[in-house]
């Protein structure tokens, strides 16, 4: 007999332990189902094939549990690999099993004209983005009778990575990263707190510069792109500026310019006053790299629906199509900084940061990489993820895997609204359950607040007291948040929380456990969709770049499985030159200083089929 979980209300109960649960039925107690997905006009699948319980019509609170699951491993089998049809096989006389998942493909709005699904929807929308930009129909779903099912042909199975010419590729790797001189780069990483830039002359770094923001707020796509071209508009001029006037009569060096939280009018008003000075339309630019916290195809923002773009999609005073569309263009934007022959590359974030470690890799004898490649992680505002290979691919489908569900339970905390710290509820869809709430520095604060509230009322109390908790009326509701007007409290709420972590606080530890478990079952999630891809990981992001954080992650993953594995990107992955000789305090600017990698390849690759072209010179004036 199978036995449903007892408590679904206050506990998590992870998708990949029911589906153990499933799997494990005795044959006679089971049922199959077939999710056929043709992922590219190709003609490239993927198949997964569900172990079902069987179930009477009458047995409501199991046929909850199996339309639950179904519809959490179809969003989680579309988010990994976007597609443009998926084949459900079943048994069309079983009218119960037709209705559960006719009622879980529902959920996704597939058949709506416009790209304003939401929900589970919002998934459309950036497939159908997706497969527009790349000339392929509109993304559908065929059911067919399980008897007509044949097993497919295997060498069509989609591959993420199929190795090719990887002596040659990983000699590229190398010379991205030391091919530098007499050129002039910009690199950007873009995050949900804040963008980072760098600027790499001659092989050796210029300038960082970051800046603080809080997209999420944003209306318009202006508000998302200019400040991405103010500063690469300010490491132009600031190394115009150094070149021409050496004797600094801005007293830049000396101003709030460089400090942590300089605004955008400050940023803007020093950037004139450099201008003023110096030639302002000139291109000095071989490259310009940007990592985009969006899927990026063909180096074209192709998404559309992070939380990132929450303001300008709930904004009613705008087309978010036309928005999107601003936002698409961010590479033509940036082209007015590089010079003739020079080249722009858009990127996902989580993918520029599995190029940088492909690079590192590309350095070391020790062989971490091994054939069929890996999945990297950031733990930032979101979990960014990434595929790193010996040969720097970038992958071609979506890989979002913060979008995974992963907890069919907690139903007590998908009761409160997305934006309620208690949530399990995605930010972007409101989906109950996914990663984006359990491994993410949004994930932490909850999971914080949560052990906090339980176990330490004094400290509770004292969040409130310091202005980190506020409790608001909120879509009729009591909503608890943490303030991000005026100022924007995440950030200094987590350090405050690290700093009690340091003082061995138990309830931060717990947190930290408890991140790890997650992120344990993330990695059950993708290996379930990817099995061909080792368990390991290698992570990244400003969290873990505490001893003690990173420590317990580790030691939670591996409560899941002591097999997984987890190993942060750290001194000890930087090989490359370059990156050897980032400060540790810029630790942080690793992603936008490696940046200048991948558009350096691309150059390389250019000269090389062309030779005289991209050959760069080195001067700024």
């Amino acid at each position: 007999m199978f036995n449903l979980p007892e408590d679904f209300i206050k506990h998590p109960v992870f998708i990949s332990d029911i589906r153990k649960l499933f799997e494990n039925l005795d044959n006679n107690e089971k049922q199959i189902l077939v999710l056929h997905l043709i992922i590219n006009e190709k003609g490239d699948y993927r198949n997964i094939n569900l172990k079902l319980p069987k179930f009477e019509e009458d047995n409501k609170q199991l046929l909850n549990l199996v339309e639950r699951y179904i519809l959490a491993t179809l969003n989680n089998l579309l988010i990994s690999f976007g597609g443009v049809k998926l084949k459900i096989y079943l048994n069309m006389d079983n009218q119960a099993l037709i209705s559960i998942v006719k009622n879980a493909v529902h959920e996704f709005s597939i058949n709506s004209n416009d790209n304003n699904r939401k929900g589970y929807g919002s998934y459309i929308n950036y497939i159908n983005r997706i497969n527009n930009l790349l000339g392929r129909e509109k993304f559908s779903v065929e059911y067919i009778d399980i008897s007509l099912y044949q097993i497919p042909e295997e060498s069509k199975g989609y591959k993420i990575y199929s190795p090719q010419n990887i002596e040659r590729e990983a000699e590229y790797l190398r010379r991205s990263a030391t091919e530098l001189k007499g050129k002039l780069f910009c690199g950007i990483d873009i995050g949900g707190n804040s963008i980072k830039a760098a600027a790499v002359v001659n092989g050796e770094i210029a300038l960082v510069k970051g800046y603080r923001w809080f997209p999420d707020a944003y209306k318009t796509a202006d508000e998302i792109n200019n400040p991405v071209l103010m500063l690469i508009r300010f490491m132009r001029a600031y190394l115009i500026y150094k070149d021409m006037h050496k004797d600094d009569p801005l007293l830049l060096a000396q101003s709030e310019v460089f400090e942590e939280n300089a605004s955008y009018s400050c940023i803007e008003k020093y950037t004139k006053d450099m201008e003023a000075l110096t030639n302002k339309d000139l291109c000095i630019f071989d490259g310009i790299a940007i990592g985009f916290p969006d899927i990026v195809i063909n180096n074209k923002v192709s998404g559309g629906e992070t939380p990132k773009q929450r303001g300008i999609r709930e904004s009613s005073g705008v087309n978010y199509e036309s928005e999107f569309l601003k936002m698409s263009h961010l590479n033509a934007l940036a082209e007015q900084y590089i010079k003739p022959d020079g080249k722009v590359v858009v990127l996902n974030d989580g993918n520029l940061a599995s190029f940088i470690v492909s690079v590192e890799q590309a350095f070391s004898d020790e062989g971490r990489i091994g054939d069929n490649g890996m999945f990297a992680h950031t733990i930032g505002t979101d979990l960014g993820t990434g595929f790193i290979s010996k040969t720097g691919t970038i992958q071609e489908i979506p890989l979002e895997c913060y979008q995974y569900v992963i907890d069919l339970g907690s139903l007590q905390e998908s009761q409160y609204i997305a934006k309620d710290v208690r949530s399990i509820r995605n930010l972007n869809t409101g989906i109950p359950g996914s990663v984006q709430k359990y491994v993410s520095q949004i994930g932490m604060l909850r999971l914080a607040i949560k052990n906090i509230k339980q176990y330490n009322s004094k400290l509770y109390n004292n969040l409130f007291e310091k202005g980190y908790l506020q409790k608001i009326q909120l879509d009729e509701q009591e909503t608890l948040i943490i303030p991000t007007e005026p100022i924007d409290k995440r950030g200094e709420l987590t350090r405050y929380l690290i700093e009690l972590l340091n003082e061995g606080n138990t309830e931060i530890e717990k947190t930290f456990l408890e991140m790890g478990e997650m992120l344990g079952k993330t990695i059950e999630e993708t290996k379930f969709f990817f099995p061909e891809i080792p368990t390991s990981r290698l992570i990244s992001g400003g969290i873990v770049a505490n001893d003690t954080c990173f420590n317990l992650l580790r030691k939670g993953v591996q409560r899941v499985n002591k097999k997984y594995e987890i190993k942060r990107l750290d001194e000890d992955v930087v090989q490359s030159p370059l990156l050897k000789r980032l400060d540790i305090k810029d630790r942080n600017y690793i992603s936008a200083v490696g940046a200048v990698y991948i558009v350096n390849k691309e150059l390389i690759k250019t000269s090389d089929i062309n030779p005289g072209i991209n050959k760069g010179g080195g001067k700024i004036c």
